[in-house]
């Protein structure tokens, strides 16, 4: 069960509220500089791994080992080929994760696989 939590601005370490049981990181990837958060719950030690980026999926599941917690999903906020391929890599390493998106993902995918001449996206999410 997810808790109360408070978003503040902070550094990449590890924060944990004393006042509910959440877990918040922040982490950023250089090249793209787009960043990937980690909130987990301390009593559940389920947690939830917003935008992986593929170029840090390992940095991302060490932490995860060794906070001791349990991937149930990677949620994807926006469409960005890192982090729509960062997900699947997860699910891989975290067979039980369920992998999310927005709806309009479908529409996103037809709109720009016939701009870009592409047979090879399906348009089905």
């Amino acid at each position: 069960m997810w808790t109360e939590y408070a978003i503040r601005s902070a550094p990449s370490d590890l924060i944990k509220f004393s006042q509910t049981n959440l877990i918040f990181r922040q982490m950023k990837e250089k090249e793209s500089d787009t960043y990937t958060y980690l909130l987990g719950d301390t009593k559940t030690n389920e947690c939830i791994l917003i935008d992986p980026v593929i170029e840090t999926v390992e940095r991302d599941i060490k932490y995860i080992q060794e906070l001791g917690l349990n991937l149930t999903f990677c949620l994807n906020t926006h469409v960005h080929a890192d982090h729509i391929s960062g997900a699947p890599y997860m699910k891989t390493r975290f067979p039980e994760a369920k992998v999310a998106i927005g709806s309009c993902i479908s529409e996103v995918q037809r709109t720009f696989s016939s701009l870009l001449n592409l047979d090879s996206v399906s348009g089905d999410g």
